[in-house]
């Protein structure tokens, strides 16, 4: 009779130990099939596509196309992205558009201007925890050959309203982003040409330096001539290389004057 006691108070006491045990594997469990199998979770260091560079050349169908600006509001939850189009044959083709977002689905993309030379795109309801979105263009509405487009969250610029406009906003829009490049353009070209004139300098004091010493062996000295010439040669090289960035840098300010009057005219 003591036996069969003990025997029923040990299962008792069995069941209370495990019963919070077998609760908290259910629950991990649960957990973390829930969090493999989610659409809508990715970790803050998820790794995503690099974002497609602006003014970066493409080839699709018969065009080369560049974005030059990609812009997103959460506000209108709405996307714009800008391509400059350059066809190299007589005739136009039609291009086909997708879009999709790795945590939603396919989104809904339209162009709201198709010019010959540019092209713009908008991307609508974009739900509010996006990640990335890869945009698709083609000649073809097969999605293996279309070119792909990519920006994340981290990367986008973003906008307080994106309103759809006419195709004078539009092509605001488009001057704008085509200053904005040239302006970057320009900034780079004058950091190259002070970087230049800076080197130049400084080796035109080692070039001092080398001839204003005395006493020299005649090993020091030809090292010192050895030097003195590739120190020449090299202001010489600096010299051209500047001469020519700065002619590209007058053609650069005159590209940006023109674009100037066109977005004044369009004002």
């Amino acid at each position: 009779m003591h036996l069969t006691y003990w025997k029923e108070k040990l299962v008792q006491i069995q069941r209370q130990k495990n019963f919070p045990i077998w609760c908290f594997l259910f629950l991990l469990i649960s957990g973390y099939t829930l969090f493999l199998t989610s659409t809508v979770w990715y970790p803050e260091n998820q790794d995503y596509v690099a974002p497609t560079k602006y003014y970066e050349q493409h080839q699709v169908g018969v065009y080369q196309i560049s974005v030059t600006d990609w812009k997103y509001s959460k506000k209108d939850h709405a996307m714009q992205i800008i391509f400059e189009k350059q066809n190299r044959e007589i005739l136009d083709e039609k291009l086909y558009f997708g879009a999709m977002e790795r945590t939603g689905g396919e989104l809904e993309v339209k162009a709201v201007l198709d010019e010959p030379d540019y092209l713009i795109l908008r991307i609508e309801n974009i739900p509010e925890n996006w990640k990335e979105i890869s945009l698709r263009v083609g000649n073809t509405e097969n999605e293996d050959s279309m070119k792909k487009f990519y920006t994340n969250v981290n990367r986008v610029e973003e906008t307080k309203k994106l309103a759809l406009k006419d195709e004078k906003g539009y092509l605001m829009d488009r001057l704008l982003a085509q200053k904005r490049q040239a302006d970057q353009e320009l900034e780079e070209i004058q950091k190259k040409i002070t970087k230049l004139l800076q080197e130049n300098e400084d080796l035109s004091k080692k070039e001092e330096e080398i001839k204003a010493k005395t006493y020299l062996t005649q090993a020091e000295q030809k090292k010192g001539e050895e030097t003195l010439i590739r120190a020449e040669n090299q202001i010489l090289i600096n010299q051209e290389t500047i001469e020519h960035l700065e002619e590209e840098a007058v053609e650069k300010e005159n590209d940006i004057d023109s674009l100037k009057m066109k977005i004044d005219e369009l004002k």
